[in-house]
C-alpha cells in the first residue's frame, strides 16, 4: 500500500470539561489529549484504512512517549518521528465556545523540539519510503527558520524521489497568535507554497489547464501569484 506522509507539529491539548472557561477551573484539573493539523490528517487517513506516516520531532520524555503511542494506536506510522534531546512538546489550551461566546485558544509552543530540529536530523529514507503524497501546512515553516528549512527540504526530497511527479498538498494559513516568533515571515516560505516564477499553475477546473487563481485569470502564473498576501484563516 502506498503511503501518505504528513509533516508538522503535534502538541498537547489541554481543555476544561464542557463549556467551562480556564479561569473557572484553574487551579484544578484539565483534560489532556494530543493534536495538530498534520497529525490530525495522518490519523484521519489511518482511520479510513489508508497508509499514513507522520513525521515530526518530539522530546525524549514520558509525555512525548504517550503522544507517539496515541498516534500509533490510531494506526499512524510513527517510525520516522525524531526523538530529540532539545526542546519540548508544544502545548495549547482550548476553551469551547458557548452561544455567542466564541471558542478560545492559548498557545504555548515556544522552543518546541520541531522548531529546534534541523533538516539533516530527519531520515529521508524513513520518512519517504513508499510515499506517493506529501502533506504539510503553513504552521511548521512559520515556527522557526530551522523548521522552515526542514519543510522546504521535505517538499524537495519528496518531489525529487518521484522524478518531479510527487503529489504535494500544502494547507496555508496565518494566525498571528499561533506563532512564537516575533519576526515573520521566515525565509523560504514562497518556495514551499508557490511554484517557480513564470511557471503556469495547473488546474483541473480550467479548460486551458491553467489556474483561475489568482483573480480568476485563466492565464495566471506563479509570478503574479507571488504578489498576493499569505492566506489568512
Amino acid at each position: 500500500m502506498r503511503t501518505v506522509v504528513t509533516f508538522g507539529q503535534v502538541m498537547g491539548r489541554f481543555a476544561p470539561d464542557g463549556f467551562l472557561r480556564l479561569r473557572q477551573v484553574l487551579p484544578g484539573s484539565l483534560n489532556l489529549t494530543f493534536g495538530g493539523a498534520e497529525a490530525n490528517v495522518a490519523a484521519s487517513l489511518a482511520q479510513l484504512g489508508a497508509s499514513a506516516r507522520f513525521v515530526t520531532a518530539l522530546p525524549q520524555n514520558p509525555i512525548a512517549d504517550a503522544c507517539v503511542g496515541f498516534l500509533a494506536g490510531l494506526g499512524v506510522d510513527t517510525s520516522a518521528i525524531v526523538r530529540s534531546k532539545n526542546g519540548r512538546l508544544g502545548l495549547y489550551f482550548f476553551e469551547n465556545g458557548a452561544n455567542q461566546r466564541p471558542g478560545n485558544v492559548t498557545y504555548d509552543r515556544g522552543d518546541s523540539s520541531i522548531s529546534l530540529t534541523a533538516a539533516k536530523e530527519y531520515s529521508r529514507e524513513a520518512a519517504f519510503d513508499g510515499a506517493t503524497w506529501f502533506h504539510t501546512t503553513g504552521i511548521a515553516p512559520s515556527l522557526s527558520q530551522l523548521s522552515a528549512d526542514a519543510t522546504l527540504q521535505a517538499v524537495k526530497k519528496h518531489i525529487e524521489g518521484w522524478n518531479r511527479h510527487g503529489a504535494v498538498a500544502c494547507q496555508g494559513g496565518d494566525r498571528a497568535g499561533k506563532y512564537p516568533r516575533k519576526q515573520r515571515p521566515v525565509d523560504g516560505l514562497d518556495e514551499i507554497f508557490l511554484p517557480p516564477p513564470n511557471s503556469e499553475i495547473p488546474s483541473r477546473s480550467s479548460p486551458s489547464g491553467k489556474s483561475s487563481w489568482p483573480g480568476r485569470d485563466t492565464g495566471a502564473t506563479a509570478a503574479n501569484a507571488r504578489t498576493l498576501k499569505p492566506p489568512t484563516c
